[in-house]
């Protein structure tokens, strides 16, 4: 159907189908071929909705207002009466807390987002004000991105230690083997991070978690090891382990100098 595919979740896509339908109504047979393609050739117990417009964002808000199994189309004709149907928090990009600073500024509606003043969104929310306007008035920022072209938010590798485990003598041992796998698999796709976080879970206690910007970046598996034990510090304890995860972030191209 495309080139241009764009995996943004596990049961979630983007298609670019620029260039291969000259209309809505191609469109349309499309997303349905391919629904009905899931149907006959996975199952009917796997249901699936889909969105189509003419910016990826609209496409993607098209899809999350769709009928369950269902498709939902919006073109520049109907966008408005689109926006009408929708609260603020169902539009993709604005959970509860933005929610409320639309709201400290008069826009309570997702057609109010519509109307407003762009200098007055980038005024109180930055950047991201001037986003939200774009989208909803179908005005592209973001194209579809193929695999090749999609850089990781993270890198991580998490265990579940066996009940009879818990924490012991190995502990640190277990450690330096995850951030190993971690920094193999940074490395592998030609990335440093100067972020890392260490999660770690004891049975029936709350989850220590914390999470740490360097001023310099994680290439080696030793750097990464003693970033993470930095960041558990004194935070000894004789709890029993059940779970641990160590992951890196702010991902940059490796600088090979």
């Amino acid at each position: 159907y495309s080139t241009i595919i764009e995996p943004y979740s596990i049961d979630e896509a983007f298609i670019d189908l620029t260039g291969h339908i000259k209309n809505e109504k191609q469109g349309i047979v499309i997303i349905e071929e391919i629904r009905q393609r899931i149907k006959d050739e996975v199952g009917e117990w796997l249901g699936c909705s889909a969105g189509l417009s003419y910016t990826r964002w609209l496409a993607k808000f098209a899809s999350d207002m769709a009928d369950k199994g269902g498709s939902n189309i919006i073109t520049k004709k109907n966008l408005e009466e689109k926006l009408e149907e929708a609260d603020l928090v169902d539009a993709w990009g604005i959970n509860c807390r933005i929610e409320a600073r639309l709201k400290l500024i008069g826009i309570r509606s997702l057609l109010d987002l519509k109307q407003a003043e762009p200098y007055k969104l980038i005024k109180y929310l930055g950047a991201y004000g001037y986003s939200l306007w774009a989208h909803v008035n179908g005005i592209e920022i973001a194209k579809v991105k193929i695999k090749e072209e999609l850089k990781p938010k993270s890198i991580g590798h998490s265990y579940q230690v066996p009940q009879k485990d818990g924490y012991s003598e190995n502990f640190p041992r277990l450690l330096m083997k995850m951030c190993e796998k971690v920094g193999r698999r940074m490395r592998s796709k030609g990335y440093s991070a100067r972020h890392v976080s260490l999660a770690i879970g004891f049975r029936g206690k709350e989850r220590f978690y914390k999470t740490h910007k360097l001023s310099y970046e994680l290439y080696d598996t030793h750097s990464i090891y003693e970033a993470v034990i930095a960041l558990f510090g004194s935070e000894r304890t004789t709890g029993t382990i059940s779970f641990i995860a160590v992951s890196v972030s702010g991902l940059v191209n490796v600088n090979w100098q």
